[in-house]
């Protein structure tokens, strides 16, 4: 099992967050040294100053990469996965920095690699803290509608993604398909990476685990909640469109993301948010 990791690099992005009080890093740290694994370990800082370097129990920190910019998660797992290949390795894990992995979760990465030789693409289950199933999720008009039940099987692309973290991803499966689209930094960055990866790939599997996402929708200040309109904007504009009707799916979209934020805070200052950051970059 030892030589089966040294395949995988685990590539984890950090944002003005320590390293030691990471939920990703603690329980999947945690659950290499259970397995008596140490796992290679990138990490990608988009911090606004560059976190501290500290020792991580399970893990070999082999690069802290740090440019000073926030340039997204799609430029990391790139970075990533481009270390990645000088390294030899065969797998990337995907993380971001506030996911509990259950004890086992590494074992079961690892199992399916050897039972399904044939997928080059493994997720787990994820949850919100209140229970509700997180990933994967079904794929309707762009949108992603939470699954009332997931089943550790496979899964088609055409049907059905996982989010950015947790994913375990053939390295070569990765770079055929193109990787990720550094254009869209952070929201819809997965789901533009399913759409290049179920081109040269048609299932993936959800692996027996789960995992709790740390994913607060609690937010009510508004201006904070026009910065975060405004990241949305940015990552559907930047979302390739290869027919006239995705366009349309993706203005649709956004229009119900409004909406949404008017009836929650009664403040109609989306709308101009909409306008700057959507309509009016959209026209240029």
């Amino acid at each position: 099992m030892n030589k089966m990791a040294d395949n995988i690099l685990a590539i984890v992005v950090i944002y003005n967050k320590e390293l030691l009080k990471s939920e990703t890093l603690i329980s999947l740290g945690d659950d290499c040294e259970h397995e008596r694994i140490t796992l290679d370990l990138f990490i990608y800082d988009n911090s606004n100053l560059k976190q501290k370097t500290d020792q991580l129990k399970g893990f070999n920190i082999v690069e802290h990469f740090y440019n000073g910019k926030n340039l997204g998660v799609s430029t990391a797992y790139n970075k990533g996965v481009e270390f990645a290949r000088s390294r030899n390795k065969k797998w990337v894990l995907l993380l971001d920095q506030d996911t509990f992995f259950q004890k086992g979760s590494l074992k079961e990465y690892l199992n399916n690699i050897v039972c399904d030789a044939d997928i080059n693409l493994f997720s787990p289950i994820i949850k919100l803290k209140n229970g509700l199933i997180f990933s994967p999720f079904k794929k309707v008009f762009k949108r992603g509608i939470r699954l009332r039940k997931v089943e550790p099987i496979r899964y088609l692309l055409s049907d059905f993604s996982p989010v950015n973290s947790g994913m375990l991803v053939k390295i070569s499966s990765f770079v055929e398909a193109g990787g990720y689209n550094d254009k869209v930094k952070l929201d819809f960055s997965d789901i533009e990476f399913i759409k290049r990866f179920s081109k040269i790939n048609k299932e993936f599997k959800v692996i027996n685990t789960l995992c709790i996402q740390d994913f607060s929708n609690d937010e009510v200040n508004i201006e904070n909640l026009n910065v975060r309109f405004a990241f949305f904007c940015d990552g559907v504009k930047n979302c390739h469109r290869e027919f006239f009707f995705e366009d349309f799916q993706y203005f649709v979209i956004v229009l119900i993301r409004m909406t949404m934020l008017i009836l929650k805070t009664k403040s109609f200052s989306f709308m101009k948010t909409f306008y700057k950051s959507y309509i009016k970059k959209n026209d240029k």
